[in-house]
């Protein structure tokens, strides 16, 4: 299962704008962290805030319905 993020999913828990990016990490530390929670940070092109989220498999954006 390949991960990839999906630009349609995410929304700014702050102000609700679906105009989020991912962003970088902010040293080693917080690197290792989410790495182990699986999560990666993102950033609010709106307010400008930053948030982390797990990325949503392809797979799982897209379910196939049998």
């Amino acid at each position: 299962m390949q991960t990839r993020y999906s630009p349609g999913l995410q929304t700014c828990p702050h102000c609700g704008s679906g105009e989020v990016h991912m962003t970088v990490c902010d040293g080693l530390l917080e690197r290792c962290v989410i790495y182990l929670w699986g999560i990666s940070p993102f950033q609010c092109r709106c307010c400008c805030k930053r948030f982390y989220r797990r990325i949503v498999a392809q797979e799982e954006a897209n379910p196939k319905i049998a």
